[in-house]
């Protein structure tokens, strides 16, 4: 099921425009922010991901070969329009997700976390998130650790657009 898109949506956009992260080149702050999640949450599959009009772009990405996916087919999407955590124990049993190629296929996602990334505005950006190929729950550690990379996140894209709105 596509995600809805959220109120503020031109809005979010707009902001997300001026950040102009979409498309920049892997940056190791960020992967290193990603890396960490993985490993600390124990999970194959990490990513912080943008979500702009059509797709959910992967600025940083662990356990995964592709860039971006279509924004109909992104868990991130639904963690954005909500701009709120989503945690789903077991995607096979959520009808939201249940059919989606990435559980019924490759990489056959059944557990998903995902914490937004804020602009300063409070637009969600995107999310950081963690993925698993087994369903499972999110320990509380787990959802603390989320928060804060998402908060460290947050900070480094700002200091990261003010340096170009410098320039």
């Amino acid at each position: 099921m596509p995600a809805p898109s959220p109120y503020n949506e031109i809005d979010r956009l707009e902001t997300l425009r001026e950040y102009r992260i979409l498309d920049t080149p892997s940056e190791v702050r960020f992967d290193r922010i990603v890396s960490h999640a993985a490993l600390q949450c124990n999970v194959p599959i990490a990513t912080f991901t943008i979500v702009d009009e059509t797709r959910a772009w992967f600025k940083s990405q662990t356990g995964l070969d592709i860039q971006e996916i279509n924004r109909q087919n992104s868990f991130c999407a639904h963690t954005v329009a909500s701009n709120a955590p989503l945690v789903i124990e077991d995607a096979t049993k959520d009808e939201r997700f249940a059919d989606s190629e990435f559980v019924v296929g490759e990489p056959f996602i059944r557990f998903y976390a995902g914490v937004p990334v804020r602009a300063r505005n409070q637009s969600a950006l995107g999310s950081i998130c963690i993925i698993d190929t087994s369903p499972r729950t999110l320990p509380w550690q787990d959802f603390q650790l989320l928060k804060r990379l998402a908060s460290q996140i947050e900070v480094q894209l700002l200091l990261r657009k003010s340096r170009l709105d410098a320039q």
